[in-house]
């Protein structure tokens, strides 16, 4: 599908605009496209492509609830009115799908390994209010995932 899109963007000449989409409007993909234009080659992309999952991997030390630090980012504007949105990985996944893409990648979303955050039996919760009401069910799972990560040597 993304590859019809841009063939038809091409034949018509008209713009395809979705900066918005990765990097806050930052001319990411513009600068991107001027790279690979003048013969650069690509060979890794670094950054921060949530801010709502920076603020939570940051303030989620062990000292306080998974639930209490997504409460704090929802009511400081971070996330998504539904947590979830931000949560499950997926938002994160499509803005590297575009980067690569971008990039000459030929990728899918499915091609991206995906690790929800979000508990499975809250996946389904009727809204966000209800999912946060039950958020703090679950946090010796995460204080448990995070444990099990810094024991590894990794991070959640």
């Amino acid at each position: 599908m993304y590859l019809k899109l841009r063939a038809l963007q091409r034949q018509s000449y008209t713009h395809y605009f979705y900066e918005a989409t990765v990097g806050a409007g930052l001319p990411i993909i513009s600068t991107l496209r001027g790279l690979l234009e003048t013969g650069d080659k690509i060979s890794h992309i670094e950054g921060i492509f949530s801010g709502t999952l920076s603020y939570i991997f940051n303030n989620f030390k062990g000292t306080q609830n998974f639930s209490e630090v997504v409460s704090e980012a929802k009511q400081a504007g971070y996330t998504e009115p539904d947590p979830r949105d931000d949560l499950s990985g997926t938002d994160v996944a499509r803005k590297v799908i575009i980067l690569a893409r971008e990039s000459g990648l030929k990728l899918e979303l499915s091609d991206t390994p995906i690790q929800s955050l979000v508990p499975e039996p809250l996946r389904a919760a009727a809204s966000a209010e209800e999912f946060m009401k039950q958020l703090p069910q679950y946090d010796k799972d995460m204080a448990k995932q995070l444990q099990d990560a810094e024991d590894a040597g990794e991070g959640v």
